[in-house]
């Protein structure tokens, strides 16, 4: 069914008035104005719809509807990014069962991350750039078996990051960096995703032996898990079964880089990120990475010349 641009129009202001509403309920502040947007909405709507906003008419504060959001359950995306709304993200968001597409980033949301488990048909979850804390684990993440991107990057999210989110058979882009995440991973049990393509785990608390399980993630493109504090000696070598990367951070945690061999296992690198890796020679293997736009080696401990085939362009 095709929505025009005004029903759009309409639509994103009722969406926006109504987490307004949500925000100002604390303090039971409903302005006129508002009220009458969100009358005009349901007044928009068909007899099956606007009776399920029954609770919503002129003898009522506005400020008690946020609840009814849960019965517009035919909602299948919501996008409100780069919005300013404030306080906790409804948790009556748990109702809309046939939500695909959820996109709240850069606004100023805050509290604790409310539970998804039930929206099964969940495709891409956006949560960038807010103010929300504690715990990822009131979802179960291994109940949303369509979800194919996670964004909770910028928020302050503390605690373990779950194992499950690795075995997803759907996910395949989680970005969980500038959070506050802490711990390590000890062991993954059971079967690593197939479908995983970008792991960004950057700028937390993570600590501990470095995740070696992420080298069985054969299907990586990108992998970041720079400025941490994971500990290990790593040889290239354990990337070998990583032959679709092109994107590889591991700066500022500390570990030791093994950079001894002089065929890297993925060709098509194009950034390469080891700063602060301890190493202490200019790695032979970059003679070989033709597609390489990006190096950073800073923070390091190599001494003596660069070498010469440095500045000399591959042949192909």
């Amino acid at each position: 069914m095709r929505i025009s641009l005004v029903s759009w129009f309409i639509f994103s202001l009722f969406i926006a008035t109504f987490f307004s509403m949500a925000a100002l309920s604390v303090s039971g502040q409903c302005q006129r104005d508002q009220q009458q947007l969100l009358l005009g909405f349901k007044n928009s709507l068909n007899s099956s719809l606007s009776v399920k906003l029954g609770t919503w008419n002129q003898g009522t504060d506005c400020c008690s509807w946020d609840e009814s959001i849960g019965n517009l359950d035919q909602l299948t995306w919501i996008v409100l990014w780069y919005c300013k709304f404030t306080g906790p993200i409804p948790k009556t968001l748990e109702k809309l069962t046939q939500l695909i597409y959820l996109d709240f980033s850069y606004n100023s949301f805050s509290g604790p991350l409310p539970s998804f488990t039930s929206l099964r048909n969940l495709t891409e979850l956006i949560l960038s750039g807010n103010q929300l804390n504690g715990s990822i684990h009131s979802t179960n993440w291994s109940s949303l078996p369509n979800l194919v991107i996670l964004d909770l990057r910028r928020n302050s999210f503390s605690g373990n990051i779950p194992p499950t989110l690795f075995q997803s058979e759907s996910l395949k882009a989680m970005d969980l960096a500038e959070n506050q995440f802490s711990g390590g991973f000890g062991e993954v049990k059971g079967e690593l995703s197939l479908q995983l393509e970008v792991i960004d785990l950057s700028h937390n608390g993570l600590e501990g032996q470095f995740p070696m399980f992420v080298f069985e993630i054969q299907g990586l493109q990108s992998l970041s898990l720079s400025w941490n504090k994971f500990s290990a000696v790593i040889p290239l070598s354990a990337f070998q079964k990583l032959k679709n990367l092109t994107t590889l951070d591991l700066s500022y945690n500390n570990l030791s880089i093994d950079s001894s061999f002089t065929n890297l296992p993925f060709p098509n690198v194009y950034e390469l990120n080891l700063a602060s890796c301890n190493l202490t020679r200019f790695p032979e293997f970059l003679k070989n990475l033709s597609l390489l736009q990006h190096l950073d080696l800073s923070n390091n401990q190599i001494h003596g010349q660069i070498p010469s085939w440095i500045w000399t362009p591959p042949l192909y």
